[in-house]
């Protein structure tokens, strides 16, 4: 079972060998839910990143339109001395 095609994951064995050597259930199963868990938490960090992300994206728009009415208040003072 050593032969691996290009592009697949090693741990999932070929569908071939399969059909010749059978199919060890028990290892499979342990192996999609070895998978699922790590996914599962690769998932949960994302999520809390996204998160992080968020909330630094909230504080620099608020910073931005802060800046932006100062500019424009600061635009309204200089049209008016004219």
């Amino acid at each position: 079972m050593s032969h691996q095609r290009k592009g697949t994951m090693g741990y999932i064995d070929l569908a071939g060998q399969l059909v010749e050597e059978g199919i060890d259930l028990l290892k499979m199963n342990a192996l999609l839910l070895e998978k699922v868990e790590e996914l599962t938490l690769y998932m949960i960090r994302m999520e809390n990143a996204n998160q992080v992300v968020k909330q630094q994206l909230q504080v620099k728009t608020k910073q931005q339109l802060a800046r932006i009415d100062q500019l424009e208040k600061r635009m309204e003072q200089l049209l008016t001395r004219k």
